[in-house]
C-alpha cells in the first residue's frame, strides 16, 4: 500500500455462510490524502473471529466512539454484510460483553422511527481511525463522520426531497437492541427541540445492561444542524406528535427534524456527550468543532493518531505485517476513555478515566505499551485510581460508566502501579500510589486468601485456582514498590503472601506424562479432582476462562520456582513444548500472554522465538482478526510488543526478549529518546537470534529493563534460519525464588 492509499471497503462478492451473509472487502484508493501511517490501519480486521471492535473512528482513548449498528452487530454493535440501522455515539472496542451504543442517529428520506423501520443496505463504505463514510442506498445518502474527544460532526449529503429526515433514537442501545443477552434497559428519558433556537436539541438518557455494575448511568447530548429544519416533532413507542418539542418518558422515545433538500445538498450535524450535563454536552459540541467546519475536525483526529502512529515507523516489513502491526496499535490506543472534567459522581481536578474494561485483560500488556511509549497515559490512570480510592473507599477492578465493576481475578491496578514505578513514571506521587497497593493488600484481597493463605473451594468463591494465583502475584507486584519506598513492614508480609500460590500445587497430579498442576483444594486442606485439561467459562469454578494446563504457568513472580517444580530446565521446556503443540494453552486469552516468552527463564530464548512468530503469523491476520476479543487493546499490544521484538513480564518491568519482526523499528520512547531496532537479515525463516547488540555492546542477556529501554540508542539483532546458543547462558531474568534477583531489577 502506497503513502497516498488508505483504506476504502467496497463489496466484491457476498458468501453465505452459516445463514450469515459475509461481504469481502477490497482495498483501494480514496481522492483525499490520508497521513501515510493511518493510511495502514485496516479496521476490519477487528471484526472478525469474535475480536468484537467497533469499525467507527475514535480520538485517542477518546470518550466519543461513533460507529454504524447492524440489527445483529453483537458486542461490537456492527456485523460486516449486514444493513445500517444508524449511527450511535457511544461504544466499547474489543470487549467480551458491549456496553452503550447510545444516541442512535438515522438519516432518512420519509419517516421511520421503529427500531427497524430504517435499516438500509450500504456501498462504498470507507474505514480510517478518524473518518467513517457509508452510502445509505436505501436513500441514496451519503453519510460521513468524524469525531473529536467528546463530540461528533457528521455531514449528510442527501438527493433531492421534501422528505429528508434526521432522526435520534433515545432508547436505543445496544445490550437493549443488539446484543440483548446482557440485559440493557432503558430506565427513563427527556428531549428539548429548539434548544437555544429552532436548529439545536438536547437531552438525556437512563440507561443499564452490559458488563460493568448493574446501577443505572445517565447519558447526556446537546445537538445542533446547520440547516433550520422545515419541521420537527418527538415520537414515543413509534407514535410521531409533529410539532411537539419536550418529551419525557420511561417509553421507546426519540426525535426528528425535517428538511427540504436539492440534490447533492450537505447538513452537518455536530453532538457533543457527557455523562454529567446537558451544558457539559453543548460545551464540547460547541468548543471543540469551531463552527460546521468537518475537514477541520476530521484533519485534527488524523493528526492525533499520526502522532501515535509515528511512534513507531517501521521500515522492511511485509505489507501484510504492517497493516496487522498498524492495526494492533490503533486498537492499542483506543481503551480505556479519558473522561478528565466529565466525571458525574464527584467533583475533582484529577485525571478521570473511564471504562477499563477490565484491568485485569489491560494490566500485561496494554499499560506496559502507554509506559513505554504514552507514559501520561499511565501517570493519569495512576492518579485517577488515587482520586477514586479518596472519593469512595475502593477499587474495582472493573470501572465502567464511573462505577466499580466485577472482579475477574486479582487486584490488578497493583501490577499496573507496580509497572510505572518500575519505570519511575514521572508525576506520580508514590506515596500516593502506594496507599492503593496498601488498600488493596489490607482490604480488597479474598479473606479466605489472607486466612488460609488460599482461596479454598467450599461452593462460596468462584475461580478459587485463578484468584489464588492473581492475588498472589498482586503481592508480588505491591511487595516490589514497597521495598523500593522502604516500607519494610509490608514488604516483608507481601513477600511472603507472594509465595502463597504454591499452596494450590499438587505435584501428584498428573496430565499428558507431565507431574505437578495447580489443582483446587477445600478449606481443610484436602484436595478436589479437576481435570487439568478442563477449560472452565467465565465466572466458574476452579479457573476463570481457562484451564490448569494454562494457569500452571502463571507464576509471573516466580518463574525460578515453577522451573523447580516442573522438573528443572529441560523438563520444563519439555513441557512448554508439548502444552502448545497439543493446543493445551488458550492462546486467546490473557493467562496465556507469558507462555511463549516463558522459555527464556530456562535458558531457550530459541523456542520463545519459535512459538511467538507462529503465533503472530498463525493467529494474527487480516482475514482471521486477532485471536479470540481484542480486550480493550490487550491482544493487539501484545502483538505490537512481540513485533518489535519482546515482551514485557508486566508489574516487574522486566521484558523478555524474542526479536523483532521486520529489518528496523523506529520507536520513540516517552522521554523523547528513540530507539531503533534492526533485524539483520530477519524474515519468515529468519526468526532466531545469533546475536545482539545495545548500543554497540555485546548483549547476551535474553532480557530487558526500562532502564535499557529508556537509555534509546540502537538496537541490533542478526538473525539467522538455525537456532544459536545466544542468550543461552547468561544469567535468567529476575524471579522471587533467585538469590540474586533483586540486584537485577
Amino acid at each position: 500500500m502506497h503513502a497516498n492509499e488508505t483504506i476504502v471497503m467496497k463489496p466484491m462478492k457476498s458468501v453465505l455462510v452459516g445463514g450469515v451473509c459475509w461481504i469481502f472487502f477490497s482495498v483501494g484508493g480514496l481522492a483525499e490524502n490520508p497521513t501515510p501511517l493511518a493510511g495502514k490501519v485496516y479496521l476490519p480486521m477487528g471484526l472478525r473471529n469474535g475480536t468484537n471492535c467497533v469499525i467507527g473512528p475514535q480520538a485517542p482513548h477518546g470518550s466519543v466512539n461513533p460507529s454504524p449498528q447492524t440489527p445483529h452487530g453483537g458486542h461490537g454493535g456492527y456485523q460486516p454484510g449486514e444493513p445500517v440501522r444508524g449511527f450511535g455515539q457511544l461504544q466499547v472496542s474489543g470487549t467480551g460483553w458491549g456496553r452503550y451504543g447510545q444516541l442512535l442517529v438515522s438519516p432518512q428520506l420519509g419517516l421511520g422511527v421503529g427500531e427497524s423501520d430504517h435499516d438500509s443496505p450500504i456501498s462504498d463504505e470507507v474505514a480510517t481511525p478518524s473518518y467513517y463514510a457509508v452510502n445509505l442506498d436505501r436513500y441514496g445518502i451519503r453519510t460521513e463522520l468524524t469525531p473529536t474527544q467528546h463530540a461528533v460532526i457528521y455531514r449528510f449529503t442527501f438527493p433531492k426531497s421534501t422528505e429528508a429526515h434526521l432522526v435520534l433514537d433515545l432508547a436505543h442501545s445496544i445490550p437493549t437492541d443488539i446484543a440483548t443477552e446482557v440485559g440493557g434497559r432503558f430506565w427513563e428519558g427527556g428531549l428539548q427541540l429548539c434548544q437555544d433556537g429552532p436548529n439545536a436539541f438536547s437531552g438525556w438518557g437512563r440507561y443499564s445492561g452490559g458488563f460493568g455494575s448493574d446501577e443505572p448511568y445517565t447519558v447526556y447530548f446537546y445537538a445542533v444542524v446547520d440547516k433550520t429544519p422545515t419541521r420537527q416533532g418527538t415520537w414515543k413507542n413509534s407514535v410521531v406528535a409533529s410539532g411537539n418539542l419536550a418529551l419525557h418518558s420511561d417509553g421507546r422515545i426519540g426525535c426528528y427534524l425535517g428538511f427540504s433538500t436539492k440534490k447533492g445538498e450537505q447538513i452537518r450535524l455536530k453532538i457533543g456527550v457527557s455523562f454529567k450535563s446537558i451544558e457539559l454536552a453543548r460545551r464540547y459540541a460547541l468548543e471543540e468543532i469551531n463552527g460546521f467546519d468537518f475537514e477541520g475536525a476530521r484533519k485534527a483526529c488524523a493528526a492525533l493518531w499520526e502522532g501515535v502512529f509515528g511512534q513507531a515507523v517501521i521500515e522492511g516489513a511485509t505489507d501484510t505485517q504492517a497493516r496487522i502491526f498498524y492495526t494492533a496499535l490503533y486498537h492499542s490506543f483506543v481503551m480505556p476513555h479519558d473522561r478528565t472534567g466529565d466525571n458525574p459522581q464527584w467533583e475533582s481536578h484529577s485525571p478521570y478515566w473511564d471504562d477499563q474494561y477490565a484491568t485485569w485483560d489491560t494490566w500485561r500488556t496494554k499499560f506496559p505499551l502507554m509506559v513505554l511509549l504514552r507514559d501520561v497515559v499511565v501517570r493519569d490512570n495512576i492518579l485517577c485510581y488515587i482520586d477514586r480510592l479518596d472519593h469512595t473507599g475502593s477499587l474495582g477492578d472493573s470501572f465502567v460508566s464511573g462505577r466499580d465493576g466485577p472482579k475477574q481475578g486479582g487486584d490488578d491496578l497493583d501490577e499496573i502501579i507496580a509497572e510505572a514505578y518500575s519505570a519511575r513514571v514521572p508525576g506520580i506521587n508514590w506515596e500516593q500510589a502506594f496507599k492503593v497497593l496498601k488498600h488493596n493488600a489490607e482490604h480488597q484481597r479474598y479473606p479466605a486468601y489472607l486466612e488460609l493463605g488460599w482461596i479454598p473451594d467450599d461452593g462460596k468463591i468462584l475461580m478459587s485456582c485463578s484468584n489464588t494465583l492473581e492475588c498472589s502475584y498482586n503481592d508480588f507486584s505491591a511487595a516490589m514498590v514497597a521495598k523500593g519506598l522502604g516500607k519494610q513492614t509490608e514488604y516483608r508480609a507481601w513477600l511472603s503472601r507472594a509465595r502463597q500460590w504454591e499452596h494450590l500445587w499438587d505435584g501428584s497430579a498428573a496430565s499428558d506424562g507431565f507431574a505437578g498442576f495447580v489443582r483446587p483444594r477445600r478449606s481443610d486442606g484436602s484436595w478436589l479432582d479437576c481435570d487439568p485439561k478442563q477449560v472452565c467459562g467465565s465466572w466458574k469454578p476452579f479457573f476463570y476462562e481457562g484451564s490448569s494446563w494454562t494457569y500452571s504457568y502463571f507464576v509471573p513472580g516466580d518463574f525460578a520456582r515453577l522451573i523447580v517444580l516442573c522438573g528443572g530446565r529441560e523438563r520444563f521446556v519439555d513441557r512448554l513444548d508439548h502444552s502448545l503443540s497439543a493446543n493445551l494453552i488458550g492462546l486467546d486469552n490473557e493467562p496465556s500472554f507469558l507462555v511463549t516468552h516463558a522459555f527464556n527463564y530456562a535458558g531457550r530464548p530459541d523456542r520463545t522465538a519459535f512459538w511467538t512468530s507462529k503465533v503472530m503469523r498463525k493467529l494474527y491476520g487480516l482475514t482471521i482478526g486477532y485471536p479470540g476479543n481484542d480486550d480493550s487493546g490487550a491482544m493487539g499490544s501484545w502483538y505490537v510488543f512481540s513485533a518489535m521484538g519482546f515482551l514485557p513480564n508486566a508489574g516487574q518491568g522486566v521484558f523478555l526478549i524474542n526479536g523483532p519482526f521486520c529489518r528496523k523499528i523506529t520507536v520513540t520512547l516517552s522521554n523523547g529518546r528513540k530507539l531503533i531496532i534492526e533485524g539483520q537479515g530477519v524474515s519468515e525463516k529468519n526468526i532466531y537470534i545469533q546475536s545482539m547488540t545495545l548500543n554497540g555492546k555485546a548483549w547476551d542477556r535474553n532480557w530487558l529493563t526500562y532502564t535499557d529501554l529508556f537509555q534509546g540508542g540502537r538496537m541490533e539483532f542478526v538473525m539467522g534460519p538455525e537456532p544459536s546458543g545466544w542468550g543461552t547462558h547468561s544469567i535468567p531474568p529476575p524471579s522471587l525464588s533467585d538469590p540474586g534477583c533483586e540486584k537485577r531489577r
